[in-house]
């Protein structure tokens, strides 16, 4: 996390029985200025967690405005290459494109190795696999 600004990482989690997913806002290079936990309803897929873990985090910065730059991290290729695609037939993903595009100062979606050592990715790992359990 060595460029200035807001940082956020996202993540979800799957069991046999259930999923959840979560986010971490760090509004520097070390201060976490946001953690939300999701369980979901149904346990689906794991991309459907970092799906949904996503959305809630663009949800998030529509109602707290980033005033800085904004890096977006997930761990999930799979989501990454949905949003790449510009032949999108998903309307989650669709959605998920048309809000990423409302938010002022945003950085494309990154892409980190999952248990890197990346503390955002750790931390919000943790926090997935909580609210999965």
């Amino acid at each position: 996390m060595s460029r200035p600004g807001l940082h956020a990482y996202t993540d979800g989690s799957q069991t046999s029985t259930s999923a959840g997913a979560a986010f971490v806002v760090f509004s520097d290079l070390e201060t976490i200025q946001a953690v939300q936990r999701f369980r979901l309803a149904s346990p689906g897929s794991s991309f459907n967690a970092e799906t949904f873990a996503l959305h809630q985090l663009i949800q998030y910065f529509f109602s707290n405005t980033p005033t800085s730059p904004l890096h977006i991290y997930t761990d999930c290729l799979c989501l990454l290459m949905a949003l790449n695609n510009p032949f999108t037939i998903s309307s989650s993903i669709q959605t998920l494109k048309d809000n990423i595009s409302f938010l002022p100062s945003i950085v494309p979606v990154n892409i980190y190795h999952a248990h890197s050592g990346v503390w955002g990715n750790e931390l919000v790992d943790i926090i997935a696999i909580y609210a999965a359990t």
